[in-house]
């Protein structure tokens, strides 16, 4: 309802909030309009559990989609990196890293080995202090990898620029 007032149009709060809720219902009912309409106005036809239902299923598709996308696209990728995990394996650098991984792991089973052993039994079964760890470690590291690089004569070329590294630092 409008009144006058000195020859000016004012709206009431009354109308302001009746014509604020008409715009709100003729805006939810353009993407809604299939749900169906009563006498009384705007009723949804779908029940809160329906609903609930459906945005169940939406998110059950969107999280099978996804999966089969990240299989798809790891496949994809392992297809591409294959070969070039491959060529980097055979060259010099990737048969330098297979000789230190071999070394660093006997090397770490040897050293934790040696660190279980208290003062008395290095001394005793070894006539070794444990200051000297770290070396015996070492001497008993490079014997696997001369086992390593037998069964593979590719790396022998590794193993001497391994030696050499070495024994330039110490």
């Amino acid at each position: 309802m409008v009144r006058k007032a000195f020859g000016t149009a004012h709206a009431t709060p009354h109308d302001t909030g009746r014509q604020a809720q008409a715009e709100r219902a003729s805006a939810a009912d353009r993407p809604f309009g299939a749900l169906g309409r009563t006498s009384a106005g705007y009723a949804p036809a779908y029940t809160p559990a329906d609903l609930d239902r459906y945005v169940a299923e939406a998110r059950r598709l969107r999280a099978e989609i996804l999966a089969g996308f990240g299989r798809w696209l790891g496949h994809r990728l392992a297809d591409v990196a294959r070969p070039v995990r491959q060529a980097v394996l055979e060259s010099a650098l990737g048969r330098w890293v297979r000789l230190e991984l071999v070394w660093c792991q006997t090397y770490a089973q040897a050293r934790t080995e040696l660190m279980s052993y208290s003062d008395r039994e290095m001394q005793a079964d070894l006539r070794r202090s444990r200051s000297k760890i770290d070396e015996i470690a070492a001497e008993a590291a490079d014997d696997p990898l001369a086992v390593y690089v037998a069964a593979d004569p590719s790396l022998r070329r590794a193993l001497a620029g391994r030696m050499a590294l070495h024994r330039a630092h110490g």
